[in-house]
């Protein structure tokens, strides 16, 4: 999550658990959204609508408005109850992170076992629910005369441990078997087929999607690839955008256009 809210890898303390329970030694980086309120707190109004650890300096936080929700919390609950009031009442924002936790507990593989709160949904299944979701968000910004002046992006704050020497240690016996394995993360591409690493490493934490929408996006660029992006790119874009100095390691996928 600190690669996405900080633009970087070197993030400093995370969140940890230590003797049953999570610890946080506390914050060497800010994160993009406090960076901003402090750099221009006149101009930048700012809400995030996260989960309980998150909440905190370093990640996607504000001073101002920041709302925490218990781990797992149902990301239409999330929209309808809590984001989307409060956009209906404050119409004067202008940088807003929505975070939809539910696709982590689905991502377990089997995931139909018992002990996962949402087995009775596939992973399939699941982001043909989110899409619908996000369709929601989209349906409120152009019936608000919204659209055409926003920015939406998707990304995730990790990637999708599937397909690597880890997941094969695991028991594994194909690519599409999700292992959410630990650090370290230095696990490469297995080669499920010939049994065998690939001897590359596999990234697996780092896969994450990357997409930028929104009515105010040049129609030029709607559809585009570019490949070379990641996930410390996302803070720069959102700051570039907002035009705001933030100091980190990625950079502007504009700016990556040339």
């Amino acid at each position: 999550m600190k690669y996405l809210a900080t633009g970087r890898y070197d993030v400093g303390p995370v969140w940890k658990s230590r003797n049953g329970q999570m610890y946080y030694s506390g914050n060497e980086v800010t994160g993009l959204f406090e960076f901003a309120k402090h750099h221009d707190p006149d101009r930048i109004k700012a809400a995030t609508f996260t989960t309980d650890y998150w909440a905190a300096p370093g990640y996607f936080y504000t001073a101002a408005d920041t709302y925490a929700l218990p781990a797992s919390f149902p990301d239409e609950r999330m929209w309808r109850e809590y984001a989307l009031p409060y956009l209906r009442r404050w119409g004067n924002w202008n940088l807003v992170y929505v975070y939809f936790p539910v696709m982590d507990t689905i991502s377990y593989c089997p995931s139909f076992q018992e002990r996962w709160p949402y087995a009775r949904f596939s992973k399939h299944g699941y982001m043909l629910f989110l899409d619908a979701l996000l369709g929601e968000v989209v349906e409120f910004l152009q019936a608000n005369e919204l659209w055409d002046e926003t920015y939406l992006f998707l990304a995730s704050d990790h990637g999708y441990h599937a397909g690597c020497s880890t997941a094969r240690k695991m028991g594994a016996t194909g690519p599409n078997w999700c292992c959410d394995h630990p650090e370290p993360h230095d696990c490469e591409i297995w080669d499920f087929e010939r049994d065998r690493s690939t001897d590359r490493y596999s990234g697996c934490t780092r896969r994450v999607l990357f997409l930028l929408s929104g009515g105010a996006l040049d129609p030029s660029l709607r559809g585009k690839v570019l490949e070379e992006a990641e996930i410390i790119d996302v803070a720069p874009t959102i700051a570039d955008i907002m035009k705001v100095p933030y100091p980190c390691e990625g950079e502007s996928v504009f700016r990556r256009l040339g």
